[in-house]
C-alpha cells in the first residue's frame, strides 16, 4: 500500500520501520522488499540485492519463450534502467500514453539519475489542505455514542456468526452451496468497462464462495485493439497470466525498477507476475487480447498507478516527482479516469 511521510516540526525525525516477511499476505520468500513509485532511492538491503541482481543475470543469460522485436527492447532497456523507482522500469512514450500526459512530464515520473534518492527537501514546506483540530473534535463528539451503538450492534452480529459458524461444516457448505460457477467472461457483469479500451471482470470468494477453500481468484481482461490496462500491481497474490487469444505486450517492473519482462504474447502463451510487481498490458494493433489471471488469494487486492497518483496531494506529487503546477494538474485530471485506457481516445480528448 503506498505512504509518504513529511516532518513538519523543528527536529529530525527518525523512525524505524518493521517489514513482517513472515506475515501471510507475503507471498514472496523472506527477503525484505521496498517498492519505490517515486525518486531513485539508493539500496537498502545490499546484501539481499546483490543475490537478486545475480539471480536475474543468470536468468537473462539464455532466451526464455519467444522474443519478438529483440533490437527495440535493447534499445528502451537503456532508458528503463535509469532509476530505481517502478515506474523507471516502464519506457517514458508508454507513460505518456497511458496517463494521457506530454513526454516531459512521463520522463520525470521515472525518476532518471535522480541524486535526490529517497527523501526529498521540500523547499519552504508542504502545504496541504486538512480538517482543523477543533472540527474533527466537534465530529468525534458528535459521532461517539452512534458508534457505541454500532459496536454493540457489531457484537451481537459477530456472536450470531459465531454460533452459525459452530454449526456449520465446511464441506456440506461447499458441497451444497448453489452457485460453484460464474461465467466472468459475461460483459453484462463486468466490473470495468472503457467502450474505447476493453473490460475486466473479477471472480473471488465473495462472488464465488468455494474460491475461499481453493484460496483462489481469477481476473478475466478482454482489452480492445491498442487497448491498455494501465500499470498496476497486486497487493497480497502472485498471479498467472493466461492468454485465450490475439496478442499484445505485457510489461513487468521489480522492485528495483528493472523490466524484467517486456515482450509480446500470443494465444496460449503463460506469464507468472510476482506479488508487488508492476505489470501493464496492451493489446496489439491487428486484434485484441483477451485473458485470464490466476491469483493466489482468494481475495487478491489490485493497485493502480494512476489512482495513486490521483489520490495523492498535487504538492507531495510537484516535490517527489519534479513537476510544475501545470504537469500535476495534467497528471491528476487529464484524461486519468480509470485503469483502462485507448491512447487514441485520450489524446483526442486532452
Amino acid at each position: 500500500i503506498p505512504y509518504w511521510t513529511y516532518n513538519h516540526g523543528d527536529e529530525p525525525l527518525v523512525a524505524i520501520s518493521l517489514l513482517d516477511t513472515s506475515n501471510i499476505a507475503n507471498q514472496l520468500d523472506s527477503t525484505p522488499r521496498v517498492f519505490y513509485l517515486g525518486g531513485n532511492p539508493e539500496t537498502e538491503f545490499p546484501e539481499t540485492q546483490e543475490e537478486q541482481q545475480g539471480r536475474h543475470r543468470q536468468k537473462h543469460s539464455y532466451p526464455v519463450g519467444r522474443r519478438s522485436g529483440h533490437h527495440q527492447q535493447e534499445e528502451e532497456s537503456e532508458e528503463q534502467n535509469e532509476g530505481n523507482s517502478v515506474l523507471s522500469g516502464v519506457s517514458s512514450e508508454f507513460l505518456a500514453q497511458t496517463f494521457n500526459t506530454e513526454e516531459d512530464t512521463a520522463k520525470r515520473l521515472r525518476s532518471p539519475r535522480d541524486e535526490r534518492s529517497q527523501i526529498v527537501r521540500v523547499e519552504g514546506g508542504l502545504r496541504i489542505i486538512n480538517p482543523k483540530g477543533k472540527e474533527e473534535e466537534e465530529e468525534k463528539e458528535q459521532s461517539h455514542s452512534h458508534s457505541h451503538r454500532e459496536e454493540e450492534e457489531e457484537e451481537e452480529e459477530d456472536e450470531e456468526k459465531q454460533r452459525s459458524e459452530e454449526r456449520k461444516n465446511g464441506l456440506e457448505e461447499t458441497i451444497c452451496s448453489a452457485k460453484i460457477r460464474e461465467n466472468i467472461a459475461d460483459a453484462a457483469g463486468a466490473d470495468l468497462y472503457n467502450p474505447r479500451a476493453g473490460r475486466i471482470r473479477t471472480a473471488n470468494s465473495l462472488t464465488l464462495p468455494v474460491l475461499r477453500y481453493l484460496r483462489l481468484s481469477a481476473e478475466y481482461v478482454r482489452l480492445y485493439r491498442n487497448g491498455i490496462y494501465a500499470p498496476h500491481w497486486n497487493i497480497n497474490a502472485n498471479s498467472l497470466l493466461y492468454v485465450i487469444r490475439g496478442e499484445g505486450r505485457v510489461r513487468i517492473v521489480n522492485f528495483q525498477g528493472d523490466a524484467v519482462f517486456d515482450n509480446k504474447v500470443r494465444k496460449g502463451q503463460l506469464v507468472v507476475v510476482p506479488q508487488n510487481f508492476v505489470v501493464a498490458e496492451q493489446a496489439g494493433e491487428e486484434e485484441g487480447l483477451e485473458y485470464v489471471v490466476f491469483k493466489t488469494n482468494d481475495r487478491a487486492a489490485v493497485s493502480h498507478v494512476q489512482q495513486v497518483l490521483r489520490a495523492t496531494p498535487a504538492e507531495v506529487l510537484a516535490n517527489a516527482f519534479g513537476l510544475r503546477q501545470r504537469q500535476v494538474t495534467e497528471l491528476k485530471l487529464s484524461g486519468n479516469r480509470g485503469p483502462l485506457v485507448h491512447p487514441q481516445s485520450q489524446s483526442q480528448s486532452h
